[in-house]
């Protein structure tokens, strides 16, 4: 295996072979840890131009504290293409940067350290140039200002970049307010996050709830089939990170009742979902929100279709 990370070119720290298999494990600064196969290292030349969208993927997963949760092979690296994890236009690449930098702010008036070379990946960019530029854009829009650095000096941020490896920057009450907005929001979100019991007998229904998600314009997003060691911290990222929430209590699992919850606490709108004959095993802190009742699962889908269009779009 080539000495370099297969999407941002750097070193890694380290890369370390599966034991009989044609995989291996990557640790990479810039783009995080992941598992990938030979088979895709060896025809990866085919997808080399959107690199920089795989480096953006696995360093956002990476600040949420995850290790990949799949290993990358040929298949699923075309599904991260389609994925709403990726931004589409250069104001959700803003988002992204301000959103970093929120969650990187332990204190009002904190300082963060943004290193171009680096950190081009949180922005999706396909070089620090356009990493560059939005710094920039955020300094001239007053969301940003710059920061003292270890020094005790404090230089524009257009200063720093010409000079300096690493930008000081600290938000500005107005960044502050934005920050927030994406929190209660989630980041320019097309993303909807399924919550429902994950027995096998439920596949068909997830299959016309994604399908309802996805006419409306939305993509669903659930946490089945990711190791047990992420499940946890996939399903705080992934509601925070979605536009809203569709809780389907059929089977009574506590999870969705946890799920629930803490969507509404961010603030999210949760689409509440059960079927008919279930509806009277509904814990009474949720029987007052209107549930979607359903017999058979095109019903279901019909229901939700026109609930989201009614109360989402």
């Amino acid at each position: 295996m080539s000495a370099q990370c297969p999407f941002c070119k750097k070193e890694p720290d380290k890369i370390t072979p599966f034991t009989n298999r044609d995989c291996s494990t990557i640790f990479c600064k810039r783009c995080g840890e992941f598992a990938i196969t030979g088979s895709l290292l060896s025809s990866y030349a085919d997808l080399e131009e959107k690199s920089h969208l795989f480096s953006g993927v696995l360093r956002w997963r990476k600040e949420g504290g995850l290790k990949s949760g799949e290993i990358l092979t040929s298949h699923t690296i075309k599904e991260i293409l389609q994925s709403t994890e990726i931004p589409q236009k250069i104001p959700e690449k803003i988002d992204r940067l301000i959103y970093y930098i929120g969650l990187n702010s332990p204190t009002f008036g904190a300082s963060v350290s943004i290193k171009p070379d680096d950190d081009y990946s949180l922005t999706f960019s396909p070089s620090e140039d356009e990493l560059h530029e939005i710094l920039l854009f955020l300094e001239r829009d007053r969301l940003i200002e710059p920061a003292m650095d270890f020094m005790g000096n404090v230089a524009a941020i257009e200063t720093q970049l010409s000079y300096e490896e690493m930008v000081q920057c600290k938000f500005t009450m107005q960044g502050w307010k934005r920050f927030y907005e994406l929190e209660r929001k989630g980041v320019d979100s097309k993303q909807c996050f399924v919550a429902m019991n994950f027995d096998n007998e439920f596949d068909s229904a997830y299959q016309k709830i994604s399908e309802a998600i996805e006419d409306c314009g939305f993509k669903a997003y659930r946490t089945k089939g990711f190791s047990i060691d992420d499940v946890n911290d996939l399903i705080i990222a992934g509601i925070k990170e979605s536009a809203f929430v569709v809780a389907d209590f059929t089977g009574q699992k506590p999870g969705v009742y946890f799920e629930a919850g803490f969507a509404r606490g961010l603030g999210k709108k949760v689409i509440w979902t059960c079927r008919e004959e279930e509806k009277d095993k509904l814990h009474f802190d949720t029987r007052q929100f209107n549930h979607i009742l359903w017999k058979d699962v095109e019903e279901l889908k019909s229901k939700l279709q026109t609930s989201i269009r009614a109360n989402i779009i």
